[in-house]
């Protein structure tokens, strides 16, 4: 169970999301959400019942909606170049495609330089107007997003 809340952080102006507590005895979670960029708020002493009957401590974990920005553009991106690949591999053989609509919805969803780049590397749909003109035109919008977003 994840829950999601907007808050203004008066200090440094940014807004933060707060998101599951990690019971205090999962080191690995812990791990992870440290890796991820995640700042512990605290512990609540006794604050989740496991299925024996005995209590642990949880540690919420809070992390700035830029960092969770961060994240998912590395992770639309790198999937939009894959499927780029994928789908020029399967062109090569005359397998089933994936659809024009798809890789340009990826890129639309924030995976513009993705897009972009495996059009470069994997050479695939260069010809094609809409990705030739497209692409750069959405990556010019989202970077326009992007400044009035971090600038207003």
């Amino acid at each position: 169970m994840i829950e999601i809340r907007r808050y203004e952080n008066k200090d440094e102006k940014e807004a933060i999301a707060i998101w599951n507590a990690v019971v205090a005895t999962n080191i690995h979670a812990l791990h992870l959400y440290e890796r991820l960029g995640f700042t512990q708020l605290g512990v609540i002493p006794q604050g989740f019942r496991m299925k024996d009957g005995h209590y642990e401590d949880i540690i919420p974990h809070y992390i700035k909606f830029l960092h969770i920005a961060l994240i998912y553009l590395a992770v639309i991106n790198v999937v939009t170049f894959f499927m780029y690949g994928v789908d020029k591999w399967k062109a090569k053989r005359s397998k089933w495609r994936i659809p024009e609509a798809t890789l340009l919805g990826l890129a639309v969803l924030g995976g513009s330089v993705g897009a972009w780049l495996g059009m470069k590397v994997w050479h695939h749909k260069t010809l094609h107007k809409k990705f030739r003109y497209g692409v750069p035109a959405i990556i010019i919008v989202q970077i326009a997003l992007i400044g009035y977003f971090l600038y207003r």
